[in-house]
């Protein structure tokens, strides 16, 4: 099984390579949404797709992972490091001692096996909500997002979660470099959240004085769902994970003036200001507003990439955009909203598109 974390680097390298771009050192937004399985022996041809935004898709027979790339941040400024740890103050919290071999072998009566290059925790300290791992890098590529250190480093974070249930990783709200990962690093481990279903933490790597070079924040690792999914009711449980799937909408006569007013949504390249001007002149008794308010009954979602771009990849991105939408609308009760997905097929006035209607 391909490790999540691998996927970070995958996508900072081709958006390097097809947009150009300064080093990538920040990627937001990280969610998983199914492992890459592959048989010994075997291969598997995976899309890493990147929006001109920094979103990004990495996709094989269905979803894996998508997330978002942070362009030209060098971390100073606003982006610079935090303050450093104390590692002896941590280890003094966090009097349970555990060894490499007492990490990996209770991993492994979790089920999770890890192969060598992954087996990168040599010492590790636990404490109330607190951890303090000490990581080797093995000499296995040069990667900026090192997969080996970052998934050492959420390892870490799995030895907090209490119980034998175990947890998978679902999601990281940001991750963040301000130096190279070096070969011996600490991962300071902070239990901010804890539900029944998920466990939140935050994490830094540091250099083995306390020096912060990297920054992990809002990891989240969810429960697996249990061995009786397929007893009677199970499946009424709860939605386990969402696939786009879109429909073409047929074309439709005019219709009445929205209820409510008419929200315009972009990918951040001000095409949705274009557009509210626009039809300020063509529809003056519209009101149009910016962003996905919730009292508008009508919601126009611009594609990313504008007119010449291409439609899959307009698509993939911006499904998880209206999924995110719906999700907040449904979870906040703010009633009934039509969607429009629109991507510019020819050249001409803002509204010239083809629409797609997400069901």
């Amino acid at each position: 099984m391909l490790p999540g974390v691998v996927y970070l680097e995958m996508a900072r390298l081709a958006g390097e390579r097809a947009h150009g771009t300064a080093p990538v050192r920040h990627v937001d937004e990280i969610v998983w949404a199914a492992p890459v399985a592959l048989p010994p022996g075997a291969s598997r041809d995976i899309r890493v797709v990147v929006a001109p935004s920094g979103a990004f898709e990495i996709t094989g027979e269905r979803p894996h992972a998508r997330g978002r790339l942070v362009f030209g941040q060098d971390g100073t400024g606003q982006n610079a490091a935090p303050a450093p740890i104390d590692p002896a103050a941590v280890r003094a919290r966090c009097g349970e001692r555990r060894t490499r071999e007492d990490c990996y072998a209770y991993f492994a009566d979790l089920g999770f096996r890890y192969g060598p290059a992954f087996q990168v925790i040599e010492t590790l300290a636990l404490g109330d909500g607190e951890a303090l791992a000490r990581l080797r890098r093995p000499e296995v590529g040069d990667h900026r997002f090192h997969p080996s250190l970052l998934d050492g480093a959420l390892q870490a974070a799995g030895h907090l979660v209490r119980g034998t249930t175990a947890h998978l990783p679902y999601s990281i709200g940001s991750v963040r470099l301000f130096g190279e990962l070096p070969a011996d690093c600490l991962a300071h481990v902070v239990a901010v959240e804890g539900r029944a279903d998920a466990q939140v933490f935050d994490i830094s790597l540091t250099a083995p004085d306390g020096t912060v070079v990297a920054r992990v924040e809002r990891f989240t690792l969810r429960a697996v769902p249990d061995a009786g999914r397929d007893l009677p009711g199970a499946a009424e449980r709860g939605v386990l994970a969402f696939e786009p799937y879109w429909q073409e909408a047929p074309a439709t006569t005019a219709q009445a003036e929205p209820a409510g007013p008419l929200a315009v949504i972009d990918a951040g390249d001000g095409r949705a200001e274009a557009l509210r001007d626009e039809l300020a002149v063509l529809a003056p008794r519209l009101d149009v507003v910016l962003g996905a308010r919730p009292d508008a009954s009508h919601l126009v979602h611009l594609a990313a990439g504008g007119f010449g771009s291409d439609l899959d990849v307009a698509l993939l991105v911006g499904f998880h955009t209206a999924l995110d939408v719906c999700r907040t609308r449904i979870a906040k009760h703010e009633g009934p909203l039509r969607y429009l997905f629109v991507h510019e097929d020819r050249a001409g006035a803002a509204g010239a598109r083809t629409p797609r209607t997400p069901r």
